[in-house]
């Protein structure tokens, strides 16, 4: 059974109630602080599901309302190249792209031509290159996918 909420051992007692009790249950602020969310059942293919830990509390604090999941069922196609100073092509470059505050919601790998594909729901993404041993020009780039899709391309740099 949960108890009252209470503040932490280290906080000043107020004895208003909630004060740190060592024989209580302890839960501070967890019963106080919350976000609702609805997650229209299915999740698109290659969406993982929200990371709340990573994310939530951003959310609770700007005091949002989460709906996520199914809700547009349409997909736009991000495309892209990577390419190095010469503009040779970089293949296996994992390609992650997230969610502003949802965590990854797919990723690719390009290809031998450093080409890469992924088709993901409308929203506010941002994509970021990653390969051992190499630097990406940007580091990441945030776009707002919407009809019509998006083309982008990083330049990748060899670690000397």
């Amino acid at each position: 059974m949960v108890g009252t909420p209470d503040r932490p051992s280290t906080a000043q007692p107020l004895g208003d109630g909630y004060d740190y009790d060592f024989n209580k249950d302890h839960n501070a602020g967890s019963s106080v602080r919350s976000v609702t969310a609805i997650r229209v059942e299915p999740l698109p293919p290659g969406t993982t599901d929200f990371a709340w830990t990573e994310g939530g509390w951003n959310l609770v604090d700007q005091k949002k309302l989460v709906i996520y999941g199914a809700i547009d069922p349409a997909t736009y196609p991000i495309t892209g190249q990577i390419v190095d100073e010469k503009r040779n092509p970089v293949p296996g470059v994992l390609v992650t792209f997230g969610l502003a505050s949802m965590g990854q919601a797919g990723s690719a790998t390009s290809d031998a031509a450093g080409k890469f594909e992924q088709s993901l729901p409308a929203g506010t993404y941002t994509i970021t290159p990653t390969k051992a041993g190499y630097t990406f020009t940007p580091d990441s780039k945030e776009i707002n996918l919407s009809k019509g899709g998006a083309k982008i391309k990083f330049k990748g740099n060899p670690v000397p």
